[in-house]
């Protein structure tokens, strides 16, 4: 049943207006995400761009490195101008994307609960009010529908977003608009194209119920440890607090399956990338667990003022005001009412371990430092081929020392990023190591100008 409002005036021939809750629902949640993500885009692009990093692993300071690299791309072409420009690239395909998910979401989401009413309304009685009352389940099972049917819906909008937001405005092939990325996206991919990273964003769906049930457990805990075991008593801020903290832990759980969609949605995808699996055993192979993280902070900042509690209830000020009139001014503090059967002592203090000593008399000298891994590079006329032919660097190394550590003292002494690295062990039990530099370097340069080889 529609929802009816009553007239503004007391005429009573005067019709009252009629609205679809589904409308009202798609109109908030239109409102709501154009409003969003136009104060929190620039966020979102810092967050991209550090979830397509390739071949690198999490290093702390990357957004301020990604915001540094965003700026310098726009200031160097129109100066300030640019750089707004730069943080603002992709605007609408962002503000699209997310002010139709809401409106979607909300609309199927009413869509469905008015069915699962219109199911039950057969088998079971209704209340007293003539409306069939939902349960949890009914609201996680909308919830999740309502969910999917907006993943499939705006993928192809997120496809074009995440291309667009992933380079700037001034790289070869780089999309210049909206409807410009979709046409050529469908001319090089077809239908197909439109839709990649679907599995991974059918994944997402579980960050409400997750966020959901993580909220219900902090307000019951916060409510009977320190509201005096009722949830009424809790405030605004409580609200606001637990539904930030539900927020960010669900966010921190399926964040790993938006790193996973944006690598799938970018240009090269389809060369680099079988599929889902794919994405995740090369993310987990060359980048470890911080791979599955990139990006982690910007979206939470992004994420958050999203985050709202339920307020509190206006039964709840009431009673509160009521018990403060009752108690008066000067009457004694109530004792808490214990309504647990167990009881937790209070903790004893615990110092810090303050030695007299050291544990060892002498420090441990680092065995294998960047100098002592990387002993020197080669120069023969092999490794001389190698450079001029395969763009890769040969140097004699440690015994001991392994791929990784080769890796990181190349970057730290003459800051070269590898693509692999192998290892050979020669007739006379020394070390060689082959550095496969990335296409954007030159090997003849750098044993030029860093290694003096040449």
């Amino acid at each position: 049943m529609p929802r009816v409002y009553p007239p503004l005036d007391n005429t009573p021939n005067r019709p009252s207006p009629t609205l679809a809750p589904s409308l009202i629902e798609s109109t908030a949640g239109f409102t709501a995400g154009c409003v969003s993500t136009l104060a929190v885009h620039p966020f979102d692009i810092v967050k991209t761009r550090l979830q397509i990093e390739q071949n690198e692993r999490s290093r702390p300071g990357g957004s301020f490195r990604a915001i540094k690299r965003i700026a310098l791309e726009g200031g160097n072409a129109n100066g300030a101008t640019g750089i707004v420009r730069s943080f603002y690239r992709g605007l609408t395909p962002n503000m699209v994307g997310n002010s139709v998910s809401w409106a979607l979401y909300f609309m199927w989401y009413d869509y469905v609960k008015g069915v699962i009413r219109t199911t039950r309304a057969r088998t079971a009685p209704s209340t007293k009010l003539g409306k069939q009352e939902l349960k949890g389940s009914d609201y996680f099972l909308a919830s999740g529908i309502s969910g999917i049917m907006t993943a499939v819906l705006t993928n192809p909008i997120w496809v074009v977003k995440t291309r667009m937001l992933s380079t700037s405005r001034n790289a070869p092939g780089a999309y210049r608009s909206t409807v410009q990325g979709a046409l050529s996206l469908y001319r090089e991919e077809g239908i197909r194209g439109f839709y990649r990273g679907l599995l991974p964003s059918l994944f997402g769906v579980s960050h409400g119920a997750i966020q959901f049930m993580a909220y219900e457990q902090l307000k019951n805990h916060w409510a009977l440890h320190f509201r005096s075991g009722t949830k009424d008593n809790l405030s605004n801020l409580d609200f606001l607090s637990l539904s930030a903290a539900s927020k960010m832990f669900a966010g921190s759980i399926t964040y790993p399956y938006q790193v996973v969609r944006a690598r799938l949605q970018t240009y090269d995808a389809g060369r680099q990338y079988k599929g889902t699996w794919d994405v995740v055993r090369k993310v987990w192979r060359h980048e470890g667990i911080g791979g599955f993280y990139k990006g982690l902070g910007p979206n939470i900042v992004r994420v958050l003022p999203s985050s709202k509690g339920k307020g509190t209830k206006p039964s709840a000020k009431a009673n509160a005001a009521a018990k403060a009139t009752l108690r008066g001014v000067n009457s004694h503090k109530v004792r808490k009412v214990r309504t647990s059967t167990s009881f937790h002592r209070p903790k004893t203090l615990r110092l810090r371990r303050d030695p007299k000593y050291p544990r060892k008399s002498v420090p441990h000298v680092p065995r294998l430092d960047a100098s002592k891994v990387v002993i020197h590079p080669l120069n023969t006329e092999s490794a001389m081929k190698k450079i001029e032919e395969n763009n890769t660097l040969v140097f004699i190394v440690d015994v001991k020392a392994n791929k990784r550590q080769i890796k990181e003292a190349l970057k730290k002494l003459y800051d070269v990023d590898c693509v692999k690295i192998n290892t050979l062990i020669r007739p006379d039990g020394s070390k060689k190591a082959f550095a496969k530099l990335t296409p954007d370097v030159d090997a003849l340069d750098i044993a030029a100008t860093k290694l003096a080889i040449v």
